[in-house]
């Protein structure tokens, strides 16, 4: 599955693998059902945000298990991590 995340995402993946950070889970079951998550053990090295086109960034303060995310904007595929341990 992780092959077929978008280029861009692969790159921030590539990006935190390099950073130390380690995929822990890839499903189609949650944050976002029917899509492609990939979740990383720690929060993100760098912010993204505006240096892809074709990702958007978004916070979910849920205060049970807050996530911070990127996600493709055409297909909703994302990579994600918890802030739960990082508060």
């Amino acid at each position: 599955m992780l092959s077929q995340v978008c280029d861009e995402l692969k790159a921030i993946i590539k990006l935190e693998q390099q950073a130390g950070r380690k995929v822990v889970q890839v499903d189609k079951c949650w944050p976002q059902c029917g899509n492609i998550n990939v979740f990383i053990d720690k929060y993100f090295s760098t912010d993204y945000a505006g240096k892809y086109d074709n990702i958007i960034f978004h916070l979910d303060t849920d205060r049970h298990n807050p996530i911070e995310m990127y996600v493709d904007k055409n297909t909703g595929d994302c990579i994600f991590c918890s802030l739960l341990k990082h508060l």
